[in-house]
């Protein structure tokens, strides 16, 4: 699932899709399952 969150944040060029209210749960799962360069790239 993490891999999914990646790769839809690489497809979305590293921009938000999330919307306000999903912004902070993406950068805290990709965090906490060892992905916080994507979630800093964002």
């Amino acid at each position: 699932m993490t891999e999914n969150l990646v790769r839809l944040v690489r497809k979305a060029d590293n921009h938000l899709t999330t919307g306000f209210t999903g912004t902070p749960y993406l950068l805290f799962a990709l965090s906490d399952h060892g992905r916080a360069d994507v979630a800093y790239d964002l």
